[in-house]
Order: structure tokens, then C-alpha cells, then sequence
């Protein structure tokens, strides 16, 4: 159920005029934490709902899992919205559907050892984001690591030469404060605002 649910705000989120980023960035956040039936009770009637839609530079949020909302706020302040989000919070962290299968244990376990999630999950991250930065149509992508993301801070080579290659805009932020008071913020201003300019 939840899978499907997820799967749905992701197609919304890819539309032509996508709920705030911070309203989805809070959703996600909060569906870890809540109780399973009520909370995907709430997340139906939102979707099958109005909210308020977007116009303007899409962009996409890779990286460290932010602890909040900030790095979206940040977007939105500068007329962007992020549509999507590439870390273990993101509306396609679960994966696809698992399938029916004579033997369900395989069927999970498999699905969950093909998963592209998480700093030791295996698969070219670069091109995973180039992909998913195709998919939700993003007119550019914030990459953003913490200090303390050793792991990550490896594929940072790769990632700025595969969007470069694909033409997608980048802001690569690494080595950054957990809290974005270190210019992170005004920083996705700037290039939000760069990005609308285009």
C-alpha cells in the first residue's frame, strides 16, 4: 500500500505543475514516524485532494538526507520547486512493487538487494542521477553533502561530469554544516534564481 502510495505523489510530483517541494519533503519525513494506517489514510486524501501547485524551475535534490525542510524552503523562496529527491528518504526509496512469487522471501530479499539506495548500495549513482533527473524533468540539480558523508563524497567526480555530459545545471555543495548555516541557503537561492533567468 505504501509503495503505491509513493509511487502516485512521485507522478504528481513529475507533472506539469507539482505540489510544493516542502509540503512533499515533510510528507516523506513524517511517513516513516507515523502510525502505518492513518498516516497512508492522510496521504490518500491529500493526493485525491487540492494543494497548491507549482510553476517555475524544477529541481532536483541529491545527496545527504536533509534533517528538514530548509534546502526545499530555500528553492521555493527563489521561485523553484524540488520535485525529487535522490537519498534515503526520497519518494522512490522503497523501490517498485514487489511482485506476486511462489517463493515471497526470495521475492523480497531480491528486491531489496537491487535497491540504489544508501551510501553502500552498489550501481553508477551518476547515472542513476542523470536518469532520475530525466524522469521529473529537472532544470537542475542541487548535490549537497554534509562533512561527515565520507561515502558519498567519492561519486562527486562522476556526478558533475555525467550532468555536464546530459547539459543539467548543478550546484554541487559538499563538506557542507548539517544545519545550512554555512551559505548552503543562499547559495540555492542564487542558482534557483539562475535557473529561473534561463
Amino acid at each position: 500500500r505504501r509503495r503505491a502510495l509513493l509511487a502516485r505523489l512521485d507522478l504528481l510530483r513529475r507533472s506539469d505543475h507539482p505540489p510544493l517541494g516542502s509540503d512533499c519533503e515533510r510528507l516523506l519525513r513524517l511517513a516513516d514516524g507515523a502510525p502505518p494506517e492513518p498516516f497512508d489514510g492522510a496521504l490518500t486524501a491529500w493526493l485525491d485532494g487540492q494543494f497548491h501547485e507549482h510553476r517555475g524551475p524544477r529541481v532536483l535534490l541529491a545527496g545527504t538526507t536533509p534533517p528538514d525542510g530548509r534546502l526545499h524552503v530555500a528553492v521555493e523562496r527563489a521561485g523553484g520547486c524540488i520535485v525529487a529527491e535522490i537519498d534515503d528518504a526520497g519518494s522512490d526509496r522503497l523501490g517498485p512493487m514487489i511482485g506476486e512469487a511462489s517463493d515471497a522471501m526470495a521475492a523480497i530479499a531480491h528486491h531489496y538487494h537491487s535497491l540504489e539506495y544508501g551510501p553502500r548500495s552498489f550501481g553508477d549513482r551518476a547515472a542513476r542521477l542523470v536518469r532520475r533527473a530525466a524522469d521529473c524533468r529537472a532544470d537542475g540539480v542541487v548535490f549537497w553533502l554534509i562533512e561527515e558523508d565520507e561515502a558519498s563524497a567519492w561519486q562527486v567526480p562522476a556526478i558533475v561530469a555525467a550532468l555536464a555530459k546530459a547539459g543539467i545545471p548543478l550546484l554541487s555543495l559538499t563538506r557542507r554544516r548539517w544545519n545550512g548555516e554555512d551559505g548552503t541557503l543562499a547559495d540555492i537561492e542564487t542558482f534557483t534564481h539562475e535557473l529561473n533567468s534561463q
